[in-house]
């Protein structure tokens, strides 16, 4: 896998930045970023590789991450 530096556009006199993706399917490439994350699972199920630590998310789970940690989610199929 390869790491991506992904960039988060905050705007102008903004301190944060919110994305969201729509249905139960989104694409995550594995990646890091120099701000943390707040990630919530509203409708989703997969497998989540994040640091050292591999495990399954799924809709309900709600995740903080590091700022720099490696991560990605990979969506499970069907």
């Amino acid at each position: 896998m390869y790491l991506e530096l992904e960039p988060v556009s905050y705007g102008p006199g903004r301190s944060f930045a919110s994305i969201v993706f729509e249905g139960r399917k989104f694409v995550c490439p594995y990646h890091r970023h120099p701000e943390f994350e707040l990630v919530a699972i509203d409708a989703s199920s997969g497998r989540l590789v994040s640091g050292d630590y591999t495990g399954t998310f799924q809709a309900g789970d709600v995740f903080f991450l590091g700022e720099n940690l490696p991560h990605i989610f990979q969506n499970q199929i069907g």
